[in-house]
């Protein structure tokens, strides 16, 4: 009989404490989602801020690409079909399919 009135206070007690009116439920639902929404603010500005940097450093890498492709152009021996050039052909391919691989990634 003890154990069972003890259950019940501790029950009580609890019900007690949870037990909200519908207008505090309101209040405190109404301060989660403005945390949430302070929360989102942060977080898309924090997003921004990386984007920028991340495209401004995409950028940098395609001019630095360009400015080597333009240099390993200017060293081609003539004529063109020359085997000395297979190197720099090749190289002048790989910067420049990655500078298109860089300009899909930033959307340009």
């Amino acid at each position: 009989m003890k154990k069972i009135l003890i259950a019940m206070a501790v029950m009580c007690a609890t019900t007690y404490g949870y037990c909200q009116t519908p207008a505090q439920k309101v209040v405190k639902a109404e301060r989660k989602v403005d945390t949430a929404e302070a929360r989102l603010e942060r977080a898309k500005e924090e997003q921004r801020k990386v984007s920028e940097a991340y495209r401004a450093d995409v950028k940098r890498q395609i001019e630095v690409n360009d400015h080597a492709i333009d240099s390993l152009k200017g060293k081609m021996v003539k004529p063109l079909t020359s085997p000395e050039n297979d190197g720099r052909k090749k190289k002048i391919e790989e910067l420049g399919n990655r500078n298109a691989d860089l300009r899909n990634k930033i959307g340009m």
